[in-house]
């Protein structure tokens, strides 16, 4: 839904959600978040393809699901900019129904590493640095 622009994702936010985008320093609670998503849709008002990289998931001892994830987004203005890989997100789901209610979102825009042994990309901050 996220990736169609459809707002329709909305209900899936939980009363008590807490997040963070990934590019802002805000935390959001649910209000804040949803008029991120409406500023969001609004910058790029097109649908585009996410697709999944790799994902890792546990339940908690109170039945909530961890869900840590690394997709790829294939939007334009991306291929530009090598040092934008990736996205990780952390989701934490309630199941509620036949579904689940979003709890909290965590992103961050993960750096493309010169040497794939890296943690933290030094080697490309070094590049980046040079060109100007």
């Amino acid at each position: 839904m996220y990736s169609s622009r459809n707002l329709e994702v909305i209900p899936l936010f939980d009363d008590n959600f807490i997040g963070l985008d990934g590019i802002s320093q805000n935390i959001y609670n649910k209000e804040g978040w949803i008029k991120a998503l409406h500023v969001d849709y609004k910058q790029i008002n097109y649908p585009f393809d996410i697709s999944i990289v790799d994902f890792e998931k546990r339940e908690t001892e109170n039945g909530l699901l961890i869900i840590a994830v690394i997709t790829f987004w294939d939007l334009p203005f991306f291929k530009d900019f090598p040092e934008i890989d990736k996205m990780r997100t952390v989701f934490i789901l309630q199941p509620h129904q036949a579904s689940f209610r979003i709890v909290h979102i965590s992103n961050s825009i993960g750096l493309v590493t010169v040497n794939r042994t890296d943690v933290y990309p030094k080697g490309l901050i070094e590049i980046l640095r040079s060109f100007r």
